[in-house]
């Protein structure tokens, strides 16, 4: 916790943000012997970035109801720089091209916009070869279209 805070601090100081990723790490802690995601924002300082990865609630060793996503990022956004969109709806496991997810991308985008966060990137498992990712990249895109527009 200290040294994310200090990182912050210190970012901070240069004009930048240091912004933490829910990663691998699990959304709660045990109470005694981890901490999660949720914990550690609890008790950072206001100067400790998010960047929130959609997919990585529901890809970690204990699964995040989507309800508890979504309100950890509506508490956070004002912290928040920009999300990564990714889909883990199958099997607990990130989808090499862009579908629905467990926390609905309408929630997600309705959060970014009130929030007035301008950039959403998104992420898709690594396929093997140079030629399938833009192939992953295209079908996630016309998802992206069909599913919302533009």
């Amino acid at each position: 916790m200290k040294t994310a805070n200090r990182a912050a601090d210190f970012a901070k100081m240069f004009g930048l943000q240091y912004v933490v990723e829910n990663g691998g790490e699990a959304f709660k802690g045990n109470g005694a012997s981890t901490f999660g995601t949720s914990e550690l924002f609890a008790n950072a300082n206001s100067n400790l970035g998010l960047q929130p990865d959609t997919g990585n609630f529901f890809v970690q060793r204990v699964w995040t109801r989507p309800e508890e996503a979504q309100a950890f990022i509506e508490k956070y956004a004002d912290r928040v720089g920009y999300i990564h969109l990714k889909t883990s709806s199958k099997d607990h496991k990130p989808q090499p091209v862009a579908g629905d997810n467990e926390l609905d991308h309408d929630i997600i985008f309705a959060i970014a916009a009130k929030a007035k966060m301008p950039y959403v990137g998104f992420e898709l498992a690594q396929p093997d070869t140079l030629a399938q990712a833009y192939k992953n990249h295209k079908k996630s895109v016309e998802y992206l279209k069909r599913r919302f527009g533009g």
